[in-house]
């Protein structure tokens, strides 16, 4: 993710360090020589930031647990996420193979994807 805000720009990467665990790597800049209102901004910007992640954090966390139980739901996100949501709607549109509840068999994902696309035209 790479951003820009009028007092800051940064970027932040998740990396995955296995199946439970995830390193998140980030950075953020500003121009040097900020007036007493621009640092203001910056730490209300940081602030509303910290909330940001403490709601991500819950999440991801509840989709963990979630994910080891009988009952996880194939789309699986939050209210919260409805840009992602609109985002992995767009996908399964193009990628349909996406909806599907197992994966297919090995060396026919082109194929059955192709299939799919056809079916819903």
């Amino acid at each position: 993710m790479i951003y820009f805000y009028p007092e800051k720009a940064g970027f932040y990467m998740s990396l995955p360090q296995g199946a439970a665990t995830t390193r998140v790597v980030s950075r953020e800049y500003r121009l040097p020589g900020e007036n007493r209102e621009l640092a203001a901004v910056r730490y209300l910007s940081g602030r509303i930031d910290q909330i940001t992640a403490r709601e991500d954090h819950d999440l991801v966390r509840w989709l963990q647990e979630a994910a080891h139980t009988s009952v996880f739901p194939l789309n699986n996100l939050s209210d919260l996420e409805d840009g992602v949501l609109q985002f992995h709607q767009q996908l399964k549109a193009l990628v349909p193979l996406m909806s599907l509840e197992s994966s297919p068999a090995p060396g026919t994902l082109a194929d059955v994807n192709t299939t799919l696309l056809n079916s819903s035209s």
